[in-house]
C-alpha cells in the first residue's frame, strides 16, 4: 500500500510532530522527494504575459494549441 502526502507548510508544529510521529512506526517506509517550486506570478502579471503571447501568436512568432494539436495530428 502507498500513500502520498502532499503538506504546504511543512515548518507547522503539529506536521513536523506528526511526521515525526509517522516516521517512528515500524511498519512504514517514509521516502521523501523534494519538490520543486517555481516562481509564482501575480495576475497582472499573467495577465500581460497573455497580452504579449497574444501578440506574438498575431505576429507568427508562435502558434496557437489549436495549431499545434493540427500538426501533431499530421505526423
Amino acid at each position: 500500500m502507498a500513500f502520498t502526502l502532499h503538506i504546504n507548510d511543512s515548518t507547522n508544529p503539529k506536521v513536523l510532530a506528526f511526521m515525526e510521529y509517522v516516521k517512528s512506526l515500524d511498519f512504514v517506509k517514509v521516502i521523501e522527494d523534494e519538490i520543486s517550486t517555481y516562481p509564482s506570478m501575480s495576475d497582472k502579471e499573467i495577465i500581460d504575459r497573455v497580452l504579449v503571447t497574444r501578440q506574438e501568436i498575431q505576429d507568427g512568432k508562435l502558434i496557437s494549441q489549436e495549431e499545434l494539436v493540427e500538426k501533431i495530428k499530421k505526423w
